[in-house]
């Protein structure tokens, strides 16, 4: 039998460079995966005929430059890019894309929307609106399928079947705008709310960041962890979401987009 120094169990993107660290120091490593391909967080499948993408890409941090160089990437064709998060539109239209939007780097130094809005806010970058695109797929008709925080229950509808625009109280007349904008656009259920930011789940993405910079933004979210039973869960995978209802979202939001991008 052969004799190992090192056993990595899990063939996700920290534990291949692990192994591949502990390899070049002259240990010999076994890595143990259940899966039938390594990557992890990172594996690329295919939720619809012709459709891939990473179901976790969003918890993945953004690759340190020289992690990149040390394992010679580049040679084997690989591209540096960040990972896209959220959407902020700009007076110009402009959109841009964040990494570390979840822990470690959550509401900490290192989440990049935190970054840029710190960086605008310290040119004085006029940015009227800023809406986070958070989880947006998953709707239940059962009763009881949604769950809030104290005490929002006892306002809004116990069936999962709508998607949210969340603000804090500074940001109402946005919840407002945009909410009203995505009604006019689409038929599908709908609701929102400006609370105070100390709720649990109200700050929780990148529209935070830009609340602690002085901007109004808006969450758009299908309220995650309070409906979605398989939500960080091995279970999360593509096939558990609705695209018909999400693709009637997305259709929505775009007229959202294109009014904000419009108001002088």
């Amino acid at each position: 039998m052969s004799r190992y120094e090192a056993a990595i169990v899990g063939a996700g993107p920290e534990a291949l460079v692990a192994s591949i660290v502990l390899a070049r120091a002259g240990l010999r490593v076994l890595v143990l995966e259940k899966s039938d391909a390594p990557g992890g967080r990172a594996t690329t499948l295919e939720f619809h005929p012709g459709f891939r993408a990473s179901p976790y890409a969003d918890e993945l941090p953004a690759m340190p430059h020289r992690l990149y160089r040390s394992l010679g990437l580049a040679r084997a064709g690989a591209i540096l890019a960040p990972s896209p998060a959220s959407v902020a539109v700009t007076e110009a239209g402009t959109s841009v894309l964040f990494a570390n939007e979840e822990p470690p780097y959550f509401q900490h130094a290192g989440m990049g929307s935190l970054t840029h809005a710190r960086a605008s806010a310290r040119r004085d970058d006029h940015i009227d609106a800023m809406l986070s695109l958070e989880s947006l797929g998953y709707y239940a008709e059962a009763p009881g399928s949604q769950r809030y925080p104290w005490p929002i229950g006892l306002l809004y509808p116990d069936r999962a079947d709508f998607v949210a625009f969340v603000g804090n109280v500074g940001s109402r007349a946005l919840v407002r705008e945009a909410i009203g904008t995505f009604r006019s656009a689409v038929s599908f259920p709908s609701e929102g709310a400006a609370l105070p930011a100390s709720i649990p789940g109200v700050g929780w993405s990148d529209h935070w960041s830009f609340w602690e910079s002085g901007y109004r933004a808006v969450m758009v979210t299908d309220t995650a962890p309070y409906r979605n039973p398989n939500y960080h869960e091995p279970t999360d995978l593509p096939g558990t979401l609705d695209y018909q209802r999400l693709a009637r979202v997305t259709i929505g939001l775009t007229h959202v987009v294109e009014h904000l991008a419009a108001v002088p």
